[in-house]
């Protein structure tokens, strides 16, 4: 697991555990092997698949399976005019 300030937390749980004991609007599972926080994306790159930008500038991508989900969530969460 990465903290916002770049730390590195080992878990010795699976992420599916992790998520369902961070079960909320706030993190998403947008890949087998990624779990984020909502908060810390700052952008969708939709050119090359999904990838989210975080704010620390890391890529991370977003399976095919988790899109719809994903963009439903960015709507509930921030909604337009």
């Amino acid at each position: 697991m990465y903290l916002v300030n770049g730390e590195k937390y080992p878990i010795r749980k699976s992420l599916k555990l992790v998520e369902a004991q961070l079960r909320s609007h706030y993190f998403f599972r947008c890949h087998a092997s990624y779990l984020v926080a909502m908060n810390q994306i700052t952008q969708v790159d939709k050119v090359n698949g999904y990838v989210l930008i975080m704010k620390n500038q890391a890529r991370i991508p977003v399976a095919t399976r988790q899109r719809s989900i994903l963009v439903a969530l960015l709507k509930q969460l921030y909604p337009g005019p």
